[in-house]
């Protein structure tokens, strides 16, 4: 497969109107700034657009467009800046000094200090996660719950168009961790599941997403298959387990990510953000949630006990069930197995969490910022929400 290397400033919201006088053509990807091979295989993208895509994002090179099955163009910090630019003209917002914040797959954010506004990002794969979460974010907050809702100056959010979506928030300041009230957040998150005709939410269907995951790891070279097929059979421990523990239990509206790291003060009070995982699922898990950064990253116990004491009666062992889907979770879904592929820190990281499954929390897992922390010494981008 033939790539072509955009400079960002060439790049535009439509790539055929690229002028390719001005790229530079290569039969195996390259780093933009040493010429230096990026990718372990010439036939990594190979008749793969969307898998190439993948590969090329654990090198660092984000965004493209596949062509046809032996062309693609691929650019650094590019398509984020071309596509935010069309959402800001959509959205009639002024032109502003936008730092642009990052990039985990298909998803990238801003922030205007100036404006007062942060703004989110998405590829036309991740358009109906961001209608859910607009929708989830405008409801809640109606309801009377405190999560924060879009910008009320810009109508018709979220802004949809052909190449993507976008959605404007005010800007709020993230709250440190140890300063979130545990006692209000499970009482919010009580509130939110006693609520009832949410809209249109996606149902918790964790073994499709498993499924999903583990496909997309074993994907990837580098990793152990053997270390794989233990996941497999761990995931279907788990997952077997939890189905057995909800039964017929009725769902509820879920957070989906209501965790102490997505918390922002406003005007002296504390809101719930980055709802774009919400869904109709068992209560307990958006509890569980928590668990596990009480289990496997050293949170304080006092977490949990002070966010079920506010929450309520609850069976503790639906909660710990639940408690294993969310590590599994955080293990097919997050930045631990994106990186895997690129960074031998992250695959150690991969097999220790694997490994540990079951082990009822001995194991301590490595938060995966501090792994970003030092992959961002040699060029690699992106982050996540998830643990």
């Amino acid at each position: 497969m033939n790539l072509l290397f955009l400079n960002r400033s060439l790049v535009s919201p439509g790539v055929a109107e690229v002028d390719l006088r001005h790229v530079s053509v290569w039969s195996q990807p390259h780093s933009m700034d040493t010429g230096a091979p990026v990718c372990s295989s010439t036939t990594v993208c190979q008749g793969r657009p969307n898998a190439g895509w993948e590969a090329l994002n654990r090198t660092g090179i984000h965004g493209g467009a596949a062509l046809d099955d032996n062309m693609a163009v691929v650019y650094r910090e590019g398509w984020e800046r071309s596509k935010f630019e069309a959402a800001r003209v959509l959205a009639k917002i002024e032109s502003a000094d936008w730092e642009f914040l990052g990039t985990n797959r298909d998803r990238a954010c801003f922030r205007s200090v100036d404006l007062g506004l942060f703004a989110k990002l998405t590829l036309p794969d991740g358009v109906e996660r961001m209608r859910t979460e607009a929708a989830f974010a405008v409801w809640a907050a109606k309801a009377g719950l405190p999560v924060l809702d879009l910008d009320g100056h810009i109508p018709d959010q979220p802004i949809i168009w052909a190449g993507g979506a976008a959605t404007f928030w005010p800007l709020r300041r993230p709250v440190a961790v140890s300063e979130v009230d545990m006692v209000w957040l499970g009482g919010t998150l009580a509130r939110l599941h006693a609520l009832r005709d949410p809209p249109g939410l996606p149902r918790w269907n964790p073994e499709a997403a498993f499924d999903t995951h583990i496909r997309r790891l074993r994907s990837v070279e580098e990793l152990d298959g053997e270390l794989l097929e233990q996941l497999a059979a761990q995931g279907a421990r788990i997952l077997s387990r939890a189905k057995l523990h909800v039964g017929s239990a009725p769902y509820a509206p879920l957070h989906g990510d209501g965790i102490p790291d997505n918390v922002v003060a406003d005007n002296g009070r504390q809101l719930l953000v980055d709802c774009e995982l919400a869904q109709l699922g068992p209560p307990a898990f958006d509890l569980a949630l928590t668990g596990v950064l009480v289990r496997r990253f050293g949170f304080p116990p006092a977490c949990v006990s002070e966010l079920l004491t506010a929450y309520g009666e609850l069976d503790l062992g639906l909660l710990d069930s639940m408690t294993e889907v969310a590590e599994l979770r955080s293990i097919t879904s997050g930045v631990i197995g994106l990186y895997a592929a690129s960074s031998a820190s992250f695959r150690e990281e991969l097999s220790v969490r694997i490994r540990s499954l079951g082990d009822g929390g001995r194991a301590q897992w490595t938060p995966h910022r501090q792994l970003l922390a030092d992959m961002s010494r040699t060029g690699i981008h992106g982050g996540s929400d998830d643990i």
